[in-house]
């Protein structure tokens, strides 16, 4: 079992990957409403905000999810820092699907990012 606080600490890892999985965990915790109260903190918020904006696909992909998932909880919703949280949703939503000489031929990647920007699209909608 990891503690949020651990996710928290691993958050800030040099390792990419290490922050893919704490992204994926945030997403997956964020899955259940009756946890939200857990990690539905400034912290995290603030995290996850900084993830929406990784060059890592998985990990911004993740984060917004997370956020998307805690919107759609009542609850949560009201304790969210709604004006930091658009303006990421927004820089998502606008963000290009510029894809790096390597990415160019990897159709996983480019849906990955629409994916994302489908995520931003439903925290929006969830927040109106």
């Amino acid at each position: 079992f990891v503690s949020v606080d651990q996710l928290i600490y691993l958050s800030s890892h040099k390792q990419e990957s290490v922050r893919v999985e704490v992204s994926r965990c945030f997403a997956n915790l964020s899955s259940n409403c009756k946890v939200h109260n857990l990690f539905a903190t400034p912290k995290v918020f603030a995290i996850l905000i900084a993830f929406c904006s990784s060059t890592e696909v998985d990990t911004s992909r993740y984060a917004v999810l997370s956020l998307a998932n805690l919107c759609l909880c009542k609850d949560t919703r009201l304790t969210l820092e709604k004006q930091e949280l658009v303006s990421a949703l927004c820089r998502v939503f606008k963000s290009e699907l510029l894809l790096t000489e390597t990415q160019k031929f990897d159709t996983v990647t480019y849906l990955k990012r629409i994916e994302t920007k489908c995520y931003s699209c439903m925290a929006a909608i969830a927040l109106s």
